[in-house]
């Protein structure tokens, strides 16, 4: 069976705690690619198992089958449109 594509924007607390979770319930069956603006959040999220991938730039997540834009990320306007575009 195919893994489950998911991108996560913004792995903060919502988000990295959205990945942690699905990563501790389905483990290999799911590859999370997590979205964030700084650094030290990418190497947080991969370091502690949210996501397996982690990336400053929305088009990281292209190819997935679902996506969880996390609420404040959006609201505030942190990527824009670009988040939109994948969609």
């Amino acid at each position: 069976m195919p893994k489950l594509k998911l991108a996560i924007i913004g792995v903060g607390l919502i988000g990295g705690s959205l990945g942690m979770c699905l990563k501790d319930r389905l483990g290999d069956e799911i590859y999370i690619t997590g979205m964030c603006r700084t650094q030290a959040s990418m190497d947080k999220a991969v370091e502690l198992g949210a996501v397996d991938f982690a990336s400053s730039n929305p088009a990281g997540g292209k190819g997935s089958r679902y996506y969880f834009p996390e609420y404040p990320c959006i609201a505030n306007g942190a990527y824009g449109g670009e988040a939109a575009a994948l969609y």
